[in-house]
C-alpha cells in the first residue's frame, strides 16, 4: 500500500526512508507495507540476538573482558 507524498525529487526524502519510496506517475509514493515488513524483521532480529546473548549473562563476564579476549584471539 503506497501513500503519495509531496516531494519534487527523491533527494528531498531523508536517506533512511528512501528505500521505502518509489516513483509512480510523476510523483512519489511511500510504501507502508514495505516499511512495516522491515520493522518486523528488525524486531525479530533483535529478539533472536537477545536470546543468543542471554547465555553470556550467566558467565558473569564484563563486556571489557570479552573485548579483550576477542582482541587477543584475533592477534594469534
Amino acid at each position: 500500500m503506497g501513500v503519495a507524498i509531496n516531494v519534487k525529487s527523491l533527494e528531498e526524502v531523508p536517506e533512511i526512508m528512501r528505500e521505502f519510496v518509489t516513483e509512480a506517475d510523476g510523483g512519489f509514493d511511500y510504501d507502508f507495507d514495505k516499511a512495516f515488513k522491515a520493522l518486523k524483521e528488525e524486531r525479530e532480529g533483535r529478539r533472536a540476538d537477545r536470546k543468543e546473548l542471554a547465555g553470556f549473562k550467566g558467565l558473569n563476564v564484563t563486556p571489557e573482558t570479552i573485548k579483550a579476549f576477542i582482541f587477543l584471539h584475533q592477534s594469534l
